[in-house]
């Protein structure tokens, strides 16, 4: 969704709230032009974290 920075600033929370639940990003724009992305944050599951728990053996380099 592409949106300008002063519509943006009006529905701020309505926007981010709408981004919490249905995912995906908004690009902010000003005169036309993209100025910023916002998407939200993706919360650490166990398969985003593979190496969590994985020991190197001391002698490895």
């Amino acid at each position: 969704m592409q949106i300008g920075v002063g519509e943006f600033k009006a529905r701020c929370l309505a926007i981010l709230e709408e981004l919490h639940q249905n995912g995906g990003q908004v690009f902010l724009t000003k005169r036309g032009r993209a100025i910023a992305c916002i998407s939200p944050v993706v919360e650490e599951t166990e398969s985003n974290k593979p190496l969590e728990g994985v020991q190197m053996r001391p002698d490895w380099r």
